[in-house]
């Protein structure tokens, strides 16, 4: 059931209990004239019996012939000898308003000699009467009624008419299309608009925020899928390229029949797989924790330093670590060890170089890396996942990256400390 409905249910119901009860009070009104005539007649017609004489009671009896109020009978030996004949009734009244206002007065019994004079009430004439008034005021309870109905089935159309915006709004925000109500009319509904604006506003500015949030969240998963892309370059590239050198170096040895060296390339290739496994594995709890990851930096690039000379015995290595460097952020110590990782795998993979030498130190504020060789370098050194993953790297934190070839290949890096 509607809103509306309800209200002019509830009116309805209100409307037609005020009526019943004016009709009610109506009936109880002519009850109490009607019983008053009644009764004012019974008592007159028994003071006129008191005083007529005894010889005459006929002539009493013919005395009411035509009385609207009062009918006598005389009874002598149980036989009626005379009645009265009471006046027509002229107006009739309905039968649930002569249950009403009926007075319920009981017949008089008057004895006289060998008998008795009966006057019996006749409320008829009376309710008649009393109904030809009631039923005007009864009409007119009736068509302030229907008129009240009709004005509060009005009133409640105009009155609800401002809400039918406000639904069409809701109903257009659940499909995803909004728009700004008037806020006039009633204060309720006013105020009902002000709300409804300001929630839509509220939801506005929270779609825009999510949408923000989308998008970030689809930024921050392709920085993570280029990290993830760079470590793999990083720290699984130079052991898969270990890997495929000492795999090669065994091959070649045992076709050349030298077992001891094949052993002791095998073992070196056992060794590479080894630590291929623990990359990936560190690399799958750092993705799975979020624990920040500590570099310290000259352990790390002596390891790598001692990797390449198990691979490229023949080539020397020189390392220069300043002290102050350990001290920098944990990014710029992170970003410029992948760097060097990077930069000493290009030159032994691409240069054949006889000597690398790698530096960091303090530099304008950063963290400044330098790694040179005296190799033959090419078209391909520096180039492809290696360079972008760089490149990627220093950009993030502000740093800066070149390469130079000038006898070899020169590679420097710079990041800030801070």
């Amino acid at each position: 059931m509607s809103l509306r409905q309800r209200l002019l249910l509830a009116v309805t119901a209100a409307l037609f209990l005020s009526f019943a009860a004016g009709t009610w009070l109506t009936a109880w009104q002519a009850a109490h004239l009607v019983r008053a005539e009644v009764a004012a007649a019974l008592d007159t017609g028994q003071r006129s019996f008191a005083a007529a004489p005894a010889e005459a009671l006929v002539r009493f009896v013919a005395g009411f012939d035509g009385s609207r109020h009062v009918m006598a009978e005389l009874s002598v030996a149980g036989r009626v000898i005379a009645r009265s004949r009471p006046a027509a009734v002229s107006v009739p009244s309905p039968a649930w308003f002569a249950r009403l206002a009926a007075p319920g007065l009981a017949p008089v019994d008057l004895p006289v000699a060998g008998g008795a004079l009966r006057l019996v009430p006749l409320p008829a004439s009376e309710t008649g009467e009393r109904w030809s008034e009631a039923r005007r005021l009864i009409g007119l309870l009736a068509f302030s009624s229907a008129l009240s109905a009709l004005l509060c089935a009005l009133t409640t159309a105009w009155s609800l008419r401002p809400l039918a915006p406000l639904g069409a709004a809701i109903e257009r925000l659940g499909q995803g299309h909004g728009a700004l109500l008037a806020e006039r009319g009633p204060p309720e509904i006013a105020r009902l608009a002000s709300a409804f604006n300001r929630m839509q506003s509220a939801l506005a500015s929270a779609a825009g925020e999510n949408r923000r949030l989308s998008a970030q969240l689809d930024r921050l998963a392709e920085e993570e899928r280029a990290e993830l892309a760079r470590d793999l370059h990083d720290e699984a590239g130079p052991l898969l390229f270990a890997i495929t050198a000492w795999a090669t170096a065994a091959r070649m040895q045992a076709e050349a029949g030298d077992t001891d060296a094949a052993g002791a390339s095998l073992r070196s290739l056992d060794t590479a797989a080894a630590a291929l496994q623990q990359a990936v594995r560190d690399l799958l709890r750092r993705l799975r924790d979020s624990a920040p990851v500590t570099t310290d930096l000259r352990p790390s690039l002596e390891e790598l330093v001692e990797f390449w000379r198990g691979i490229r015995p023949d080539t020397r290595f020189s390392l220069h670590v300043d002290a102050s460097a350990e001290v920098a952020a944990e990014p710029a110590k992170a970003a410029l060890l992948r760097v060097a990782q990077e930069g000493v795998s290009n030159a032994i993979r691409h240069g054949n170089p006889s000597l690398v030498e790698i530096a960091l130190q303090h530099h304008a504020g950063g963290l400044a890396l330098r790694v040179a060789d005296d190799g033959a370098g090419g078209p391909a050194a520096g180039e492809g996942f290696g360079l972008t993953g760089m490149e990627e790297r220093l950009h993030s934190l502000g740093g800066t990256l070149s390469i130079c070839r000038d006898g070899g290949w020169t590679l420097t890096a710079w990041a800030p400390a801070a």
